[in-house]
């Protein structure tokens, strides 16, 4: 089986240069375009690719369309849609912060701001999707203490945002986290050390890593697989220029 994780941001020329100027035209056409693409490869192979959809609920949500759950209302079709394909409905909360200068920035120590963050894009999730998410992946994969006990706290139980030896904090990156030293196998969190397993089962959120060096080879394997087919379909679909 395959498993397929996707953030459902909206597109943004700064970080994809085919974007559409409709911010959210990667959901609305993509989608169903991958989902042509995923009834064709069950059909040629047998295998039936599964997918999480992490959607966003945030204050830049907020901020830029006046409402943290804007996605949850005007793609609800979409979501229940993928729900009766066996797919999951997670939830993608990004800490983007702006300064008095306007500047959009990853906001990683102002703890307060990360609560009100969390919790109040958590909880204008409308209630139908707020009792199915169980899981999350946080923007540019960051964690810390203090956030994966908020999220564990309003009912979330899965993270997957781990990735194992990789961290960013130092680098000068826009996409800071930290999970050095962090095992390549899902494990329930310590909570004075997110980076590392507890003693005790189900008494933390269960992370589950989002990609190992362990498991490159094995999704290189699936994407190159996965291209082919859709160089194949390229004209019909009209996903690849080239």
């Amino acid at each position: 089986k395959l498993i397929f994780g996707c953030d459902c941001d909206p597109d943004r020329l700064s970080f994809n240069k085919f974007a559409s100027s409709d911010p959210w035209l990667g959901i609305e056409e993509g989608i169903e375009r991958f989902n042509e693409i995923r009834f064709q490869i069950e059909k040629n192979y047998g295998i039936w690719i599964k997918c999480v959809w992490f959607v966003r609920s945030d204050f830049k949500i907020k901020y830029d369309y006046g409402q943290y759950e804007y996605s949850f209302n005007i793609h609800n079709k979409i979501w229940k849609k993928l729900l009766t394909y066996g797919d999951e409905i997670a939830w993608h909360p990004h800490l983007w912060n702006i300064d008095k200068n306007n500047n959009w920035y990853q906001e990683i120590k102002d703890e307060k701001f990360k609560y009100n963050c969390i919790s109040n894009g958590y909880n204008n999730i409308p209630s139908f999707y707020k009792k199915i998410i169980k899981t999350t992946h946080a923007g540019w994969c960051y964690q810390d203490n203090f956030t994966l006990k908020t999220l564990y706290e309003l009912g979330i139980t899965i993270d997957c945002s781990s990735l194992p030896g990789v961290s960013t904090l130092y680098r000068g990156s826009v996409d800071r986290s930290d999970w050095e030293n962090s095992p390549h196998n899902p494990f329930f969190v310590k909570k004075d050390n997110y980076k590392l397993p507890s003693t005790v089962k189900n008494k933390s959120i269960l992370e589950i890593p989002a990609s190992t060096t362990l498991s490159y080879l094995s999704i290189l394997k699936a994407l190159i697989d996965f291209r082919k087919e859709f160089k194949i379909n390229s004209k019909k679909y009209k996903i690849l220029e080239k």
